[in-house]
């Protein structure tokens, strides 16, 4: 980019290191002026399609887990230090922090030390309300505003004397352009899928330590449903930076030989709305397969040292799905480190998939969510700032 160009235009310094965050940047990135804003920071190769300079892509920073986070601490440092390096260089007019809390929130004590006047925005709390309840302070002391996505939130961290924003869900306006644009059906006969099958999503996640933990659980839960249900076919979900050699590697080859399976890499609810139920990793995944009112069953793997910690840090929820978490009731089954079973998750899977009640109680999450326009919100909020309206 020439650097005359660049000098003339805002600087807005986005930091996303999550898959989920990114997909909610790049609709934000679709309807910032980019004749107006330079943006630049961490963010994924989708991002970098809309403008986005990417200084470190996210992809390599996406991690989850005491131990995992370890692995990669130098190469986070690293991260780190070089946007501090930036904030110097190029003096951002608004930093914009989404999730990624043990990273972000500790650049927000960076940046406002050194630079008291940048203002802080933060997308994407977070979960406090689970554990590192302290992090609530930093939060107020650091941050300009905050914007929360998930509805139970804003009266949580409001009650502890952080001014919250509740902005909608971005995945509702996703889910919603998504059935715009996306032929069901097409797709369906692109991959020879007839009307009598039943198409078995899996979704491992999109972190490659999930896939690696989870992926040959949920293939071995499909090949126990295949016994019980007719005409079983399965569909491997990836993540937009996953191929399918990135899973193969995760598992036994044997495996494959005992179930008929293809890997699909589309649209998020595109994917999901071909599923007639799924195994999901626990995630932002757990919403967009509750918001298509599919069926599935949540399940979740960390290394037995990251398991024993956070169990003894995570205090005060009673589900760890976050589709069960914004119903306040245990909708879609799940299971976590050691009962995350093939033969457990087949049998509770078998008792939900043809349940109306399950769908019955599907329909409540969207009138929770609401039909708030987060990006919306959100451009308006980044646009004032910069001083664009």
């Amino acid at each position: 980019m020439n650097p005359l160009q660049v000098s003339r235009k805002k600087r807005l310094l986005i930091v996303s290191a999550e898959a989920s965050s990114n997909a909610y940047a790049v609709e934000l990135l679709k309807k910032i002026d980019k004749d107006s804003v330079y943006s630049y920071g961490i963010g994924d190769v989708q991002m970098r399609q809309h403008g986005f300079d990417s200084l470190v892509p996210s992809e390599s920073l996406a991690v989850m887990g005491i131990v995992e986070v370890l692995k990669k601490i130098k190469f986070i440092k690293n991260a780190f230090d070089l946007i501090l390096k930036s904030i110097d260089r190029e003096k951002p007019d608004l930093v914009l922090l989404m999730d990624y809390p043990g990273f972000n929130v500790k650049l927000a004590e960076k940046i406002k030390a050194k630079y008291n006047d940048i203002p802080i925005y933060y997308f994407i709390l977070p979960k406090a309300w689970a554990w590192k309840k302290k992090r609530v302070q930093k939060l107020i002391k650091y941050c300009d505003k905050c914007f929360s996505i998930l509805p139970f939130e804003e009266s949580f961290f409001s009650s502890l004397g952080l001014k919250t924003q509740y902005v909608g869900n971005p995945l509702v306006a996703q889910y919603k352009q998504s059935v715009k644009i996306f032929d069901i059906e097409l797709e369906k006969e692109k991959r020879s899928l007839r009307n009598q099958d039943y198409i078995l999503g899996l979704m491992p996640g999109s972190r490659e330590s999930e896939v690696k933990s989870h992926i040959q659980i949920q293939l071995e839960t499909a090949i126990t449903l295949k016994k019980s249900i007719q005409n079983l076919r399965v569909l491997i979900l990836l993540a937009p930076h996953f191929n399918k050699e990135d899973v193969l590697k995760c598992l036994p080859s044997h495996l494959l030989q005992n179930i008929d399976c293809q890997f699909i890499k589309l649209d998020s609810f595109g994917m999901i709305r071909i599923c007639d139920g799924l195994i999901v990793a626990s995630g932002t995944a757990t919403l967009q397969v509750g918001i298509c009112k599919k069926p599935m069953v949540i399940m979740y793997k960390v290394n037995p040292i990251t398991a024993w910690i956070g169990k003894r840090l995570v205090k005060g929820i009673k589900y760890f799905g976050l589709v069960n978490l914004v119903l306040d009731k245990k909708v879609a089954p799940e299971f976590m480190q050691g009962e995350a079973k093939a033969p457990v998750l087949a049998r509770a899977f078998l008792e939900i998939y043809l349940d109306q009640a399950y769908i019955g109680d599907m329909d409540q999450l969207e009138k929770h969510l609401g039909d708030l326009d987060s990006f919306d919100m959100l451009n308006q909020e980044v646009s004032t700032i910069l001083g664009l309206v």
